[in-house]
């Protein structure tokens, strides 16, 4: 079979294209992600707040300075686009604060 100028033969480029992964619909994107900072930076009036989108794509990990606080994630149900907020809190966490 002749090698077309994309390397593959057309049938394995296109049993390839079959088995790549589609495009995700839930991911969070630049510009989400500085939007998503800016927020949470006023809400909380903390300017260390920082949002770094993870390299899936599917989510952004949420930083204060340093230490990573939780993950936000991309929540597309019905048409509605949302952002979920997941920070786990650990007892031993609490215990530093007391």
């Amino acid at each position: 079979m002749a090698r077309p100028p994309g390397g593959l033969p057309t049938r394995a480029r296109t049993r390839n294209a079959l088995h790549e992964e589609p495009e995700r619909l839930d991911s969070v994107t630049k510009p989400e992600v500085a939007k998503l900072q800016d927020y949470l930076r006023r809400k909380f009036a903390n300017a260390s707040i920082r949002i770094v989108a993870m390299k899936n794509g599917d989510s952004a990990e949420v930083f204060i300075g340093d230490e990573s606080i939780g993950v936000i994630s991309d929540d597309k149900e019905d048409g509605d686009d949302s952002f979920m907020f997941r920070m786990a809190i650990l007892d031993i966490d609490l215990e530093d604060d007391a």
